[in-house]
Parts: structure tokens; C-alpha cells; sequence
């Protein structure tokens, strides 16, 4: 999987505020199941129409 994919899946609202830093395509045989783990950071951006103090 790539980060194009990704981007792709998960919400664009989601992406405006979050940067997808890694991910980890996990395969668990006993279970036969896989699992995606994505790691997000904060871009530490404001929301539109937020006033900070």
C-alpha cells in the first residue's frame, strides 16, 4: 500500500489537519486477518472561524 492509497481512504477534512507520518501493513496468520496501523502528527494548524485568545 502506498501513501496515495491512503490518502485516497481516509476523509480530505481529516488530512487538513493531520499528516500521515508512517503506516504498518500487518498480517496476523492465527487469525487470518490483516490490519493496517497509520500513524498521524498534528499539523498544529486552526480550524477556520477559530479565535485564539
Amino acid at each position: 500500500m502506498t501513501l496515495d492509497l491512503l490518502n485516497i481512504i481516509l476523509p480530505q477534512d481529516l488530512l487538513l489537519y493531520f499528516e500521515i507520518v508512517n503506516f504498518q501493513e500487518l498480517e496476523y496468520i492465527s487469525v487470518k486477518k490483516d490490519c493496517l496501523h497509520i500513524y498521524l502528527e498534528e499539523k498544529h494548524q486552526l480550524p477556520k472561524g477559530f479565535v485564539s485568545e
